[in-house]
């Protein structure tokens, strides 16, 4: 199969501007490619994967067609405003195709559509501009005539060079798929090892494993799986050591140990979790999340203290909590208070349309949260601080989802269980800091101010 992402025809007359390589086009209706075949082999496709970036005025969801039969949805990437991710391009991800497209000859047309469900850009803006690069079809390719089925053989077409894990292909080592470049591997899939020495190797494990000997279960990029950050300011490093399994971030910064010949650099730092480990990884890779915040206890207090969690007189109150919880309320702390106190970092003032750039790692605590995660952790704090339990803020977080759509600005949902993390972990702080005596001890202020006393 001959693919080739240089000849493209693009829709016309409803695209105005088309630039190849990185392509920037006028955003418009549709965007329409045409890969051609090579004579004599016929395709199917398994899956497809394109990095994309429109403006913050544009379209909001895409939908695609091969040769007229629908692939696959989903949403477009925006950057916050003000971010530093706004030149950033964000993958897809490889979406397998919901309807089968088999036995293509010819000449393969992929019909990108671009439309808007968002309440606040019902139409689009035909000012704005879409941006799409490295457009990849994954599948199979077979003599014509041939039979459908074990008869293909695998093929990525594009000019795409990654496969297995985000490693670069080095197929003129061992064959097509049997050989995986990185920073610091060279990795076998068939064996599922390298078969260089690990550079930096952990205590314990071989100096030619990779992903811990679990594949499956690890990402590793570039030979290593910590994602670091700078401890002084909390900018994004890099993806390093493979020193436990899974998605780990570290912040920190390097050490110089021994002297002389011996005289090296060390990575120092402390590890944490992410509260949505495969969205929240998968963030920072794509260049969405580049920054960790580092929250104090005081700044977690004073943020309570500003929308009422402390206020004594709602203590124990169901109706109260319910009611300050809906969207756009007090306690809805990812649109009410977190972008206006965080807007110097470029946090995003609608993260449900626009991901924010930054992780938040409450003090006391080595799990670090998404902006909107973050919210909910504030709001786990904010109810256990006002009288209720772990278990009774996990089922009214459900209920608030399920009962308020359209003040919270999303579809009816359940929770999902990045939310619910957040939440206990937000109820723990509150635990941990004593909140609940502090309420106390500011009732018992006021009362005194005001010449009185409690019995």
């Amino acid at each position: 199969m001959d693919i080739d992402v240089q000849n493209c025809n693009i829709a016309s007359p409803e695209i105005t501007k088309f630039t190849r390589g990185n392509k920037s086009y006028e955003l418009s209706t549709t965007v329409t490619l045409t890969l051609n075949i090579a004579t004599g082999k016929k395709v199917r496709i398994k899956s497809f994967s394109f990095y994309n970036r429109v403006s913050n005025s544009g379209y909001r969801h895409w939908k695609m067609y091969i040769s007229g039969i629908e692939v696959g949805d989903s949403s477009l990437y925006y950057p916050a405003t003000g971010s530093t991710g706004n030149n950033t391009v964000k993958s897809t991800g490889t979406v397998p195709v919901k309807n089968v497209v088999e036995d293509l000859t010819g000449s393969i047309t992929v019909l990108l559509k671009l439309y808007d469900h968002d309440a606040a850009y019902p139409n689009g803006n035909a000012q704005g501009t879409f941006r799409m690069d490295d457009f990849v079809l994954n599948g199979y390719i077979n003599d014509d005539g041939g039979i459908s089925g074990s008869g293909y053989q695998y093929a990525n077409k594009g000019g795409y060079r990654y496969g297995f894990n985000g490693q670069e292909k080095s197929d003129e080592i061992k064959g097509e798929g049997n050989s995986y470049t990185a920073k610091f591997w060279e990795y076998d899939p068939r064996l599922g090892r390298r078969w260089n020495v690990d550079p930096k190797p952990t205590s314990g494990i071989s100096e030619y494993s990779a992903f811990q000997n679990n594949p499956i279960y690890g990402i590793d990029v570039l030979g290593d799986t910590t994602y670091r950050f700078n401890k002084k300011d909390g900018s994004y490093i890099g993806m390093f050591d493979l020193n436990v399994g899974g998605q780990i971030g570290s912040y920190g910064s390097m050490k110089t140990i021994e002297k002389g010949k011996n005289k090296q650099e060390v990575w120092e730092g402390t590890n944490f979790e992410f509260a949505d480990p495969a969205n929240d990884s998968k963030d920072i890779r794509d260049g969405v999340i580049n920054k960790l915040v580092f929250v104090s206890n005081e700044e977690i207090k004073a943020l309570l203290t500003e929308k009422g969690a402390f206020n004594y007189a709602d203590k124990n109150n169901p109706w109260r909590f319910y009611q300050n919880s809906k969207g756009g309320q007090n306690f809805d702390y990812s649109y009410s208070i977190i972008p206006d106190k965080y807007s110097a970092q470029g946090v995003s003032d609608q993260p449900l349309k626009r991901p924010s750039p930054l992780l938040f790692l409450p003090e006391g605590d080595y799990t670090a949260h998404n902006h909107m995660n973050f919210g909910n952790y504030l709001w786990g704090a904010s109810g256990y601080t006002l009288g209720f339990n772990f278990a009774t803020l996990q089922i009214g977080a459900h209920i608030n989802s399920v009962k308020n759509p359209g003040t919270n600005g999303y579809p009816r949902q359940w929770d999902s269980p990045d939310d619910q993390n957040s939440i206990k972990k937000g109820a723990f702080h509150a635990l941990q800091f004593k909140y609940r005596t502090i309420l106390e001890v500011r009732h018992q202020a006021q009362i005194q101010q005001q010449g009185g006393y409690r019995k």
